[in-house]
């Protein structure tokens, strides 16, 4: 019996795990990229202050999270891809 509980604890972790590893992988790159938004907003000539600048990068690193986030919960709502990318691009365009 403790093989069966074993067994059914990885069922229900490994996928977890997984998704925790992939994500950890990409994340830093994911925020590396929007972070180069320094340089458009510098560019732009934008007020160049700190107290203005930061929260608009939080605010592009906070939306690439949550676009991080909708990813696997699209995916599981809905199992036609089309259907999963046309919501996905309408939330997106939409925040």
């Amino acid at each position: 019996m403790p093989n069966a509980n074993k067994r059914t604890f990885l069922r229900h972790v490994l996928p977890l795990l997984l998704l925790l590893c992939q994500n950890g992988r990409r994340l830093p790159m994911e925020l590396v990229l929007p972070t180069v938004f320094t340089i458009t907003y510098w560019m732009g000539s934008l007020k160049p202050s700190l107290p203005t600048f930061s929260p608009s990068l939080l605010i592009v690193l906070f939306n690439v999270l949550v676009s991080q986030g909708l990813r696997p919960a699209i995916g599981a709502i809905l199992k036609d891809v089309i259907q999963a990318e046309t919501l996905a691009a309408v939330i997106m365009f939409v925040f």
